[in-house]
């Protein structure tokens, strides 16, 4: 196991995506304390967190809620140690149809993060992911 993730408090956002939730696999196999961060919807649906393993459920803390939202951001960072930040809005005609909903999703919502990390003293912030064509998120780290 590596010790790196023992314990550290996670969060991941995207969590019902096929990134975030195999990302949540693997780090709860490691040993971290994880929290998925998905978005609402008036179904409860978690997206693809529907469907690791059982024995895995038991260890996650899943919190529903709209990235845009700067108190549903607060809460879910409250007390973690790394945030993976890969919620977005991702289909690409939409984002053709309604630019203003994916800016606001996609920027704005990392912008608060950054800042969410920012204000908690996060010792370093740093891109993490490439995926198409842009970098995609943050982690906050020791």
């Amino acid at each position: 196991m590596d010790h790196h993730w023992s314990k550290k408090k996670v969060l991941v956002t995207g969590a019902g995506g096929f990134i975030g939730s195999h990302l949540i696999e693997r780090l709860i196999d490691l040993g971290a304390d994880v929290t998925g961060f998905v978005r609402y919807n008036s179904r409860n649906d978690w997206g693809l967190l529907e469907i690791i393993p059982p024995h895995m459920l038991d260890s996650l803390e899943v919190v529903s809620g709209d990235l845009l939202d700067f108190d549903a951001i607060s809460g879910a960072a409250k007390n973690v140690d790394v945030i993976f930040h890969l919620g977005s809005l991702i289909s690409i005609p939409y984002s053709y149809n309604r630019p203003r909903d994916t800016i606001e999703n996609n920027i704005l919502s990392t912008f608060k993060y950054l800042n969410r990390g920012k204000g908690t003293g996060c010792g370093k912030i740093r891109p993490y992911i490439f995926k198409r064509g842009i970098w995609h998120g943050a982690v906050c780290a020791d």
